[in-house]
């Protein structure tokens, strides 16, 4: 019996398979400085991935959480770029109810 570190390693993660048209889609948008932020990082997240680094990897160096990237590239996997762009049921920003201090809704301005 040997005298050294266990490290419960995981199989490296498989490149993630898309098309040409979706590489050159996916790269176009992650060099984007108009689109939303989010989107940007998702595709560069996912082309990332194509290359075959690592979800762990990905997320340390996007500043995202590993379990972001196991979800986008799950996501992808299933639907391709089809809702690519929508944020699902109970994600992002909850609405801002528009009110007075008084607890009164605000007129609509026109």
């Amino acid at each position: 019996m040997g005298i050294g570190v266990y490290f419960d390693m995981h199989p490296p993660t498989p490149a993630l398979a898309m098309t040409d048209s979706q590489l050159e889609i996916l790269e176009t948008l992650s060099k984007s400085h108009t689109a939303p932020h989010r989107e940007v990082t998702r595709a560069k997240a996912l082309l990332l991935a194509s290359q075959g680094i690592a979800n762990t990897a990905i997320s340390s160096q996007l500043g995202v959480s590993p379990s972001s990237v196991v979800s986008w590239r799950s996501r992808f996997t299933e639907d391709g770029l089809a809702h690519f762009a929508k944020v699902r049921p109970g994600r992002g920003r909850r609405p801002f109810p528009f009110t007075t201090h008084d607890g009164a809704r605000q007129p609509d301005v026109i």
